[in-house]
């Protein structure tokens, strides 16, 4: 009894071993987002480790990404999927050391879903959360005149996205949140287009002036074009098509912190938008609000409510 305790020692010890090399193997072509992006995130190297979704939608092609045409096998963000075996092709680069402990459907890092696909789904487990501020005054010719808001909308949009951080839904290791100025038309839509390492864009918010048909940017100091011409500096009726809709995911929100974007422009951009994205917006004039937490913008009167479209 006593050597076959000792033959066998030797194998747990390499199986343990094994284990822990899979589980700290690392994550490899951490991405970079390119332009003057103000990009927060935890970790960068993307992630499958977000096993919890139950299946609501049994669809087959659910979490499924596009075959690579060089490999024929479905790619999913981070890693190769082989079909064949039902296996990733790579571990997870995500460690999940607590949760691999108790349960020991994670201890393979090559499985798929915990291998319970009837049960759990495994897409590229990623959003990104892109937060806009705009220009201080109504057009460049307003700059220190009234309605300029100093750093207003700034401020705003940091508060906005510690709150985003905060949130239960967040994932500090998969998601990503984006802090943009955007003072111009083509700096908006590069920001909305922009195809970021953290995945499809969950959440739009937009700190800037507006009015029922559109949000106004406020334009590039010294921009005589962008002063000159409104479509230069706001997104509008006749821009909006410039955002593209398929870079947002299926169910995202946009948020439109602007006086009186709830009344036309939010309506247009969800009708662009289309499917179950929704987007809401002030009905009336909004104004600055100093909470503990920072600085929010919030209805003037408290008769406006956010209009959300689709209804």
């Amino acid at each position: 009894m006593g050597n076959r305790r000792h033959r066998t020692f030797p194998v747990i010890l390499a199986v343990l071993v094994g284990l822990l090399a899979g589980v700290a193997a690392p994550a490899q072509g951490v991405p970079v987002v390119p332009g003057s992006l103000a990009y927060s995130r935890s970790l960068a190297a993307p992630s499958f480790s977000s096993l919890a979704a139950s299946v609501e939608d049994p669809s087959p092609s659910r979490g499924v990404s596009a075959a690579d045409p060089d490999l024929a096998r479905p790619y999913f963000g981070a890693r190769y999927y082989a079909s064949g075996i039902g296996q990733f092709t790579t571990v997870d680069p995500i460690m999940t050391m607590k949760a691999n402990l108790v349960d020991p459907q994670r201890w393979n890092r090559y499985a798929y879903a915990r291998n319970n696909p009837l049960k759990f789904v495994d897409p590229n487990g990623e959003d990104t959360y892109v937060v806009i501020y705009g220009g201080p005054y109504l057009n460049s010719a307003m700059q220190g005149q009234h309605g300029d808001v100093g750093r207003g909308f700034q401020q705003a949009a940091a508060t906005y996205a510690k709150g985003i951080e905060s949130s239960p839904g967040f994932n500090a290791q998969t998601d990503a949140i984006v802090t943009v100025e955007a003072r111009s038309t083509d700096q908006f839509v590069a920001a909305t287009n922009n195809q970021y390492p953290s995945g499809k864009i969950a959440g739009l918010a937009v700190f800037s002036h507006g009015y029922g048909s559109g949000v106004s940017l406020g334009g590039e100091a010294g921009n005589r074009a962008q002063l000159l011409d409104y479509d230069q500096r706001e997104i509008n009726y006749s821009n909006v098509n410039r955002i593209d809709a398929s870079n947002f995911t299926e169910t995202a929100a946009v948020d439109l912190f602007g006086c009186n974007c709830g009344n036309g422009i939010a309506a247009t951009l969800a009708g662009h938008l289309g499917g179950k994205r929704r987007v809401g917006g002030f009905t009336g004039p909004a104004e600055f609000k100093t909470t503990p937490d920072g600085v929010t913008m919030v209805p003037t009167y408290s008769s406006d409510q956010k209009q959300w479209y689709p209804q």
